[in-house]
C-alpha cells in the first residue's frame, strides 16, 4: 500500500462499469407509472374544481360575511326557528354565575335558539339583572 493513497471499498455494478443502461422493463415501468399519476392527478383536480363550483366557491359565488360564516360554522340559525316564536317564549333573570349555555342547558332549550332571540353576538357575553328570552320547552 503506497502511503496516502487508500483502496475504495466500494465496487460499481457490472453494468456501470460497461456503462450500460438499466433495462428496458425498467425504463418501461418508469414512463407507465410517470402517466398513470398525471392521470390519477387530473382526475383528483378536475373533482376538486367541480366540487367548488357546485357549493358555490366559483366565479358567480357570493361573498360572506364575518357574521355568516361563523353561524355557518357555528351551525347557529340564520332564521327564527319555528319553535322560538314569540307566544312560546319566557324572560329569565341572569344570576351570577350564568352562562347562555349554562342557561339553555337549565331550562332544557338550545343555546343558539338563545343567543338568536336575544341577538347575541360572540362571544355571547351576558350581564347580571340582564332579561333574556328564553324558549318554553313542553
Amino acid at each position: 500500500m503506497i502511503k496516502g493513497k487508500t483502496k475504495s471499498k466500494l465496487q460499481l455494478s457490472e453494468n456501470l462499469k460497461l456503462g450500460v443502461a438499466a433495462p428496458a422493463s425498467q425504463s418501461a415501468f418508469f414512463k407507465y407509472s410517470g402517466v398513470i399519476f398525471l392521470a390519477i392527478s387530473l382526475v383528483l383536480a378536475i373533482n376538486i374544481l367541480h366540487t367548488l363550483h357546485s357549493e358555490g366557491f366559483g366565479s358567480g359565488s357570493k361573498v360572506l360575511t364575518s357574521d355568516q360564516l361563523q353561524q355557518k360554522v357555528l351551525g347557529a340559525y340564520s332564521e327564527m326557528p319555528a319553535s322560538a316564536t314569540a307566544s312560546k317564549v319566557t324572560d329569565y333573570k341572569v344570576q351570577p354565575g350564568d352562562t347562555v349555555f349554562s342557561i339553555a342547558q337549565a331550562q332544557n332549550a338550545d343555546w343558539q335558539v338563545i343567543a338568536t332571540l336575544n341577538n347575541l353576538k360572540p362571544p355571547y357575553a351576558i350581564k347580571i339583572g340582564e332579561t333574556l328570552k328564553v324558549p318554553l320547552t313542553r
